[in-house]
């Protein structure tokens, strides 16, 4: 995820997909086992707080207006999909936005025909991607508004062909669009680095996640505010990791 719109208030949001780096920390539970035969475990706590500051505060994501705050959704997402063939990808948008829905807790759902002026959430398959991300090997490209720090409207466009990377592309957006916007290889695999190319969380991206929607993180708070909340929140949701994930194998590698 790159860089800001200069119109205050408005988030853009670019994101590239690239190739690997090493996994960053470990410990011994709970376990999963990559693709490429590598065993995975949940970094410590200090690694995590650290990857939540990284993609929660950094000023890369809204400019100068929003550096060091916390960003995220207050209100009902209401969801368009849109562009070429789009029906073919509304089941895995649907997967994803009940996953989503269960780690925030956030009202999140495909907007019916009634509800058309209520959309503020696009997903737009085969639309264009800027040409100097397209340089840089995107397939995808998120562009967020916000007011008084809160989400108001996202635009996400998908042009990848491949379909595990439009699969991947689907989790990535969604998921960083919710408030979570800046990259990071502090923990790898992630998909908030962009040299994963999976096509689902593992549980250190949920409960980046389900720190971001803790109830005693608001929208506005400071890095200082928040910094000793997000260890604790996240010393908690580690502590209980069997029961608030889902253990259902690890994410299927795009490459």
């Amino acid at each position: 995820m790159r860089r800001a719109l200069p119109a205050l208030a408005a988030l853009a949001v670019l994101a590239a997909v690239a190739a690997s780096p090493a996994l960053a920390g470990e410990r011994q539970a709970p376990r999963r086992q990559l693709a490429q035969g590598i065993t995975a475990t949940m970094p410590p706590l200090d690694v995590l707080v650290s990857q939540f500051e990284h993609i929660a505060f950094s000023n890369e994501f809204g400019g100068e207006h929003r550096r060091g705050r916390i960003v995220k959704w207050i209100t009902p997402i209401r969801v368009a999909i849109r562009g070429s063939n789009a029906d073919a990808y509304e089941g895995d948008v649907l997967a994803m936005i009940a996953q989503l829905k269960r780690l925030t807790g956030l009202d999140i759902a495909l907007a019916g025909w009634l509800e058309a002026g209520a959309i503020n959430f696009e997903i737009e398959f085969g639309g264009t991607i800027p040409a100097k991300l397209r340089a840089t090997g995107a397939a995808c490209a998120t562009y967020i508004d916000d007011q008084n720090f809160a989400i108001t409207r996202v635009r996400i466009v998908i042009s990848g062909n491949i379909a595990a990377l439009r699969k991947h592309c689907i989790v990535e957006e969604l998921t960083q669009a919710l408030g979570l916007a800046d990259d990071s290889d502090i923990i790898y695999p992630s998909i908030f680095s962009d040299a994963s190319h999976q096509q689902g969380l593992y549980p250190w991206d949920e409960i980046m996640l389900m720190t971001l929607y803790h109830p005693r993180l608001k929208t506005g708070m400071r890095r200082s505010q928040a910094r000793p909340i997000v260890r604790a929140v996240l010393s908690q949701l580690v502590s209980q990791m069997p029961a608030t994930t889902h253990d259902t194998g690890p994410p299927k590698d795009g490459n």
